[in-house]
C-alpha cells in the first residue's frame, strides 16, 4: 500500500484507509504545521500520518467489524484511541510501558494461549509481519491518534463506502504537464498500453463543436478553424450562446424536463404553462457560467436568495416544480427528493421511503427529515412575474379578458364562502378549508371554470413570463417517519436535516423556515465529498461517452467503482477550487490530450485485448449523435436552421415542421412522440441518469420514410449551387452542405454515376405507381391500324381517367378505372389493367368479372401478352359475374399481362366490377392484387432529392469521430 502525503484528505477503493463519515469527517488536517492533541498528549504530524497510513486501514480491515461500535466481541472496540486503551472484559490490551507484552500483539501474533489470549483475527488469515510490526510501532509510539478524526470504521460498513470518503488529492501534478494526462497516462503504462495519436484538426473541429454547441460546424468553419490551435476555438464555442442551449439540454434530462405534468385527474390543465422558463434559465445559467455552487442552490432556493431586481432567477426552480404530477402528495414530494438526490449527489435516497436503505447507510428517519423539507415547501396562490410585460394593446386585451375569467371565479366563490363562513365560523379566513367544503356539484363547476381560466393562460402568447416557484409554509408541520411508507401509519417525529452518511450521527438540525436553503448549503458544502464528484463525472461522461464511474447517479454501494479514482478527485477538488466554473472543467478537460487523440490506434487489437473496453481511455470513442443534433444538423445542412434563443416550446414533430432547434421541442412526458423514443431521447417521466445509444431498425426506417427527413433533403437538393448544377458540381455542393466537406474525386464519381443512373430509373418508372401495375387504355393508331396503349394521363377523385373532366371531349369517352372496377369507352377505346412481370415465373391468373346492371349488352375482357397474344377472351352477359381464371403461364422479366375491357355493340350501361389478381404459380407465392395495390400518382423524388436522402442517412452523418 503506498503512503499518503501530507495533502492527502482520503481515496476512493475499498483497499484503501479508511476515513471517517461522522461529524468531523470532512476537517482537512495542516499536518506540516499543526500539532495534533489527543487524550492529553500531542502528536507529531509524521507519527499522525504514520497511523493514517499503516494503522487505521488495518483496524478497519481486519479488526472492527468484530471490535467496533456495531458489534464489540468481549467488549472490545478497537475503532477509538480511547476504546483501546480502555481495553476489554479481560482488562487492557495495550501496555504503553512494555508494548511487546500487550495482550492485543499476543493475539495477533498467535501467540498467548499460555495465557488465555485467543489467537486473532478469528476470520481470515494470520496478520503479516509487517502489519503485526506496524501495529507494535504504533503502540511504542503511545497510539498516535489525529484528534479531529473519528472512530475507525469497517472496511465493510457502508459509511466506509469510496464515495462517502473525503477527497483524496494524493499527488502534486509536474509542472508544465497536463493533469488529466498525467494520471491517464500513469494507469496506461501499468498496464503496458500507450495512448492514440492525436486526431487530425478537421476531426476535433467537427468534435468540438458537437460536444459544446450540438451543432455541425458548415464548411466555412471548419475551413477555418482548422487552420487554428484547439484551445482558440474551445474559448470561441465557449462563448456561443449555442454552448448554454446544449447543455441545459444535458441538465434537462437530469431535471426530467416536460412542458406536461403527467396524469391529472378532476380536468385540471396538463400543461405546465411555464415550463420554457426553466429552460430558457439554464440557458442563461450555463452561458454565464454561473458556478455551479449558486447554480444548485438557486434550483432548490432561489426565491430566499434572489434580489428583487434580478427576478429571473426564480425561474431555476423550475428543477423542482417541473415534477411528473401525481394524485398523492407523498409521490410528488418523492420525486422531489428522488431529483434532488440521484441528480446532484448520485444518492438514491428514496429506496429509504419504506424502510431503510438496504444497500447504502440511508435510513429511513434520514429519508423522512428531508420529506419534512418539502411537505414544508409549497407552490404560492400566485406565480410570481419574471420581467415585467410589455404595455401593448394585445396585451392590455389579454389583461381584461383574464380578468372577466377570474372575476367569474370570485362571483362563483363569493356567495357559497358567505354561507359557508355562517356554518364553519373558524375556517371564515381560510378557504381552502372553506373550499373542501363545497357541495360536490359547486366543486365540479369551480374545476370547470379553473380550467377554462387556466386553459386561457397556456394558449394565449401574451401571458407574462411567471416562474414556478415553491415557498416556505408560513407555519413549518413536523414531519413524521410513515411506516413502511404507509400515510395511515405514522412513526416518530423527525427534524429536518442533512443526511447522516455524510456528516454523521450528529446532523446539525435546519432551522430556518423548510430548511430547504440549509439543505442547498450542504449540498454544496465543499466538505461534501458527492456533490462535485457527480457534476465533474456527469460533465466528463458527456465529453468521452462514459463517465469515471459509469452510474453516473449512483455513488453508492450498488454503483460501479470509479475506474480512475484518483483523476475524478482531483478533478472534483480542482473543480472547487476554481469557482466551480464549468467553462473552465470544459476547458481542462478539452485541452488534454486524452480527449484529443483518435479513435484509432496503431495497435488496436493488441490494446483491446488488455482493455477492451477502454475504461483506461487509449483511444477517443466513436459516438453516435443523439436526437436533437441529429434533426438540427438536418435543418442546418437545409439552410433551414432557426438560431433563435429562448421561448415557448413548439410542436416538431407535424407538418409544417417548425425550423426551431430541438430543444424548444413541446415535451409531453405521457405522450412522447415516437421518432422522440427511436432515437433514446431521455424518458421525462423521472431522472434520467444517461442515455442510451442504439442502432436499431426502427432508425433505418425513419431515414427512408420520415416526412421531416424527406422535406430536408428536398430543400437540400433546392438551395442554391446544388439545384440545376452539372452532376459533379451537385454532388460537390451536397457534401459541403451535408459534411462540410470537399468530397474525394471518386466520391464524386460515385454520386455522378448514381444521379445519371436514378434520372434513368426516374424517367422509366411508371407515373402512376410503383406496385406493378399501370393504368391506361387502348387507342387505334389511325395511320397503322395497330392498337396502342396510353397511360391514363389524370387522376381525378380516386380515378384515373382520360381527361379532368369527366366524361372526355375528345374522343368522347367514359374510360376510367378505380379501384372497384371501371367503364369502358367507346368502341375505339378499351380500358386495361397492366401488369409487368419482375422476373421470370410461371404466374396464375385469377379473379371475376361482374356486370351488374341486367341492362345493356355486357362486356368483354380479354387477357392479352406482350401487347398482341390474346390469351383468353371472356363474355360477361348483363347482370352476371363471370371468372377470369387462365394458367399457368410461363413470362420472362419485363413482360407484359393486359387485362383489357371493352364494350360489345352497344356503348350504355357498360359500367363493370372486377378484382384481378396474378400469383406465382407456387403455393407460397408472391401476389399481385389489383384492389390491394391500386393507387395513384406516384410522387418520385428528384435524383438529387434521393441522393441528398441517402447521404443524411450515412454513418458519417450519425456519427461523431
Amino acid at each position: 500500500m503506498r503512503a499518503f502525503s501530507v495533502a492527502d484528505r482520503g481515496e476512493p477503493g475499498e483497499d484503501q484507509p479508511s476515513m471517517v463519515c461522522l461529524p468531523m469527517r470532512f476537517a482537512i488536517f495542516s499536518l506540516l504545521t499543526l500539532p495534533l492533541v489527543c487524550a492529553g498528549q500531542t502528536f507529531p504530524p509524521d507519527q499522525v500520518e504514520f497511523f493514517e497510513r499503516s494503522v487505521r486501514p488495518l483496524l478497519a480491515e481486519r479488526c472492527v467489524e468484530c471490535h467496533g461500535k456495531v458489534r464489540a466481541e468481549a467488549g472490545l472496540r478497537l475503532d477509538t484511541r480511547a476504546s483501546v486503551l480502555q481495553g476489554g472484559e479481560k482488562g487492557i490490551v495495550v501496555d504503553l510501558k512494555n508494548p511487546s507484552a500487550s495482550r492485543l500483539l499476543l493475539a495477533v501474533r498467535q501467540a498467548g494461549a499460555s495465557q488465555g489470549i485467543r489467537d486473532m483475527p478469528k476470520k481470515g488469515p494470520k496478520l503479516g509481519e509487517d502489519e503485526i510490526a506496524s501495529l507494535q510501532r504504533w503502540i511504542e509510539l503511545g497510539l498516535p491518534w489525529p484528534s479531529s478524526s473519528g472512530p475507525v470504521l469497517s472496511s465493510k460498513d457502508p459509511r466506509n463506502h469510496w464515495s462517502l470518503k473525503p477527497l483524496r488529492v494524493a499527488e502534486a501534478v509536474p509542472e508544465g504537464v497536463h493533469p488529466i494526462d498525467f494520471f491517464v497516462q500513469a494507469n496506461l503504462r501499468k498496464k503496458g498500453l500507450t495512448q492514440a495519436p492525436k486526431a487530425d484538426p478537421i476531426t476535433l473541429v467537427r468534435r468540438l463543436h458537437f460536444v459544446l454547441t450540438g451543432l455541425p460546424p458548415s464548411k466555412q468553419e471548419l475551413d477555418a478553424w482548422s487552420q487554428e490551435p484547439a484551445d482558440r476555438l474551445i474559448d470561441h464555442l465557449l462563448k456561443s450562446p449555442h454552448y448554454g442551449e446544449r447543455w441545459a439540454r444535458h441538465w434537462m434530462d437530469v431535471a426530467r424536463y416536460s412542458d406536461v405534468r403527467g396524469y391529472t385527474a378532476g380536468g385540471r390543465e396538463r400543461r405546465f404553462v411555464y415550463a420554457f422558463v426553466y429552460r430558457d434559465w439554464l440557458i442563461r445559467a450555463f452561458n454565464a457560467d454561473l458556478p455551479y455552487d449558486q447554480f444548485v442552490r438557486l434550483q432548490l432556493a432561489a426565491e430566499q436568495i434572489t434580489a428583487e431586481n434580478n427576478r429571473a432567477d426564480l425561474g431555476a426552480m423550475g428543477f423542482l416544480t417541473l415534477t411528473n404530477d401525481a394524485t398523492s402528495r407523498q409521490i410528488l414530494i418523492d420525486d422531489q427528493i428522488d431529483v434532488t438526490f440521484r441528480g446532484l449527489m448520485g444518492l438514491t435516497v428514496s429506496c429509504a421511503r419504506c424502510h431503510d436503505h438496504k444497500f447504502d447507510p440511508i435510513p429511513t428517519k434520514d429519508y423522512y427529515s428531508i420529506y419534512g423539507i418539502f411537505d414544508n415547501s409549497v407552490a404560492p396562490a400566485s406565480l410570481p412575474l419574471i420581467r415585467t410585460p410589455p404595455d401593448t394593446p394585445e396585451h392590455r386585451n389579454y389583461q381584461e379578458a383574464l380578468a372577466k375569467l377570474e372575476t367569474s371565479i370570485s362571483e362563483f366563490l363569493q356567495p357559497r364562502f358567505a354561507k359557508l363562513s355562517v356554518q364553519f365560523p373558524d375556517l371564515a379566513k381560510r378557504p381552502a378549508q372553506l373550499e373542501a367544503k363545497l357541495e360536490r356539484d359547486d366543486q365540479v363547476k369551480l374545476r370547470d371554470l379553473r380550467s377554462k381560466r387556466d386553459k386561457f393562460i397556456a394558449d394565449s402568447p401574451q401571458s407574462p413570463d411567471r416562474a414556478l416557484i415553491l415557498e416556505d409554509r408560513p407555519k413549518s408541520v413536523t414531519a413524521q417517519v410513515l411506516v413502511r411508507g404507509n400515510p395511515g401509519n405514522r412513526g416518530e417525529a423527525v427534524k429536518p436535516h442533512f443526511l447522516t452518511a455524510v456528516v454523521g450521527d450528529e446532523a446539525p438540525v435546519f432551522t430556518k423556515g423548510s430548511g430547504r436553503l440549509e439543505l442547498a448549503n450542504a449540498i454544496v458544502d465543499t466538505k461534501n465529498p458527492l456533490t462535485a464528484r457527480v457534476m465533474v463525472n456527469r460533465v466528463w461522461m458527456h465529453h468521452f461517452g462514459q463517465g469515471l464511474v459509469r452510474t453516473p447517479s449512483d455513488f453508492g454501494i450498488q454503483g460501479q467503482l470509479p475506474d480512475q479514482p484518483e483523476l475524478l478527485d482531483w478533478m472534483a477538488d480542482w473543480f472547487m477550487r476554481n469557482g466551480w466554473s464549468l467553462k473552465k472543467l470544459h476547458r481542462l478537460i478539452l485541452t488534454s490530450a486524452t480527449w484529443q487523440q483518435g479513435s484509432v490506434h496503431p495497435k488496436q487489437a493488441s490494446q483491446e485485448l488488455v482493455d477492451s473496453e477502454n475504461r483506461l481511455i487509449w483511444r477517443n470513442n466513436i459516438r453516435r449523435v443523439d436526437f436533437e443534433s441529429m434533426r438540427d444538423s438536418l435543418l442546418a445542412a437545409s439552410g433551414q436552421f432557426d438560431s433563435r434563443l429562448f421561448g415557448r416550446s413548439v410542436e416538431i414533430h407535424e407538418a409544417p415542421f417548425p425550423p426551431r432547434r430541438t430543444l424548444y421541442a413541446y415535451i409531453d412526458r405521457q405522450n412522447l412522440p415516437q421518432v422522440f423514443t427511436t432515437f433514446d431521447f431521455a424518458s421525462p417521466l423521472a431522472h434520467v441518469a444517461q442515455r442510451s445509444y442504439t442502432t436499431v431498425a426502427t432508425q433505418a426506417l425513419f431515414t427512408l420514410n420520415s416526412p421531416f427527413l424527406l422535406d430536408q433533403a428536398k430543400r437540400i437538393a433546392a438551395l442554391p449551387g446544388i439545384a440545376g448544377a452539372p452532376a459533379p458540381a451537385a454532388v460537390t455542393g451536397l457534401y459541403h452542405r451535408i459534411f462540410a466537406r470537399d468530397p474525394s474525386p471518386g466520391e464524386v464519381k460515385l454520386g455522378t454515376t448514381f444521379l445519371e443512373k436514378q434520372t434513368a430509373m426516374n424517367l422509366e418508372a411508371r407515373r402512376q405507381g410503383l406496385s406493378g401495375w399501370t393504368y391506361g387504355f387502348m387507342l387505334r393508331d389511325p395511320g397503322s391500324g395497330a392498337d396502342q396503349f396510353h397511360p391514363f394521363p389524370e387522376w381525378v377523385k380516386e380515378r384515373w381517367q382520360v381527361e379532368k373532366t369527366y366524361p372526355a371531349s375528345v374522343p368522347k369517352t367514359y374510360a376510367s378505372l378505380h379501384r372497384m372496377g371501371g367503364h369502358p369507352g367507346n368502341r375505339e377505346v378499351a380500358v386495361v389493367a397492366r401488369w409487368t412481370a419482375p422476373a421470370a415465373l410461371a404466374i396464375q391468373l385469377g379473379g371475376t368479372l361482374r356486370k351488374a346492371e341486367a341492362k345493356g349488352d355486357g362486356v368483354r375482357l380479354r387477357l392479352v401478352k406482350n401487347g398482341g397474344a390474346v390469351l383468353a377472351e371472356i363474355i360477361c352477359p348483363p347482370g352476371q359475374t363471370v371468372p377470369t381464371k387462365l394458367g399457368p403461364i410461363e413470362v420472362a422479366k419485363g413482360d407484359t399481362i393486359d387485362f383489357r375491357v371493352d364494350c360489345l355493340e352497344r356503348t350504355d350501361f357498360d359500367s363493370f366490377a372486377w378484382n384481378p389478381v396474378i400469383q406465382t404459380a407456387t403455393e407460397s407465392g408472391q401476389v399481385w392484387d389489383y384492389g390491394r395495390d391500386f393507387s395513384g400518382p406516384a410522387e418520385l423524388a428528384t435524383p438529387l432529392e434521393v441522393y441528398a436522402q441517402a447521404l443524411v442517412s450515412t454513418n458519417e452523418f450519425s456519427f461523431v469521430d
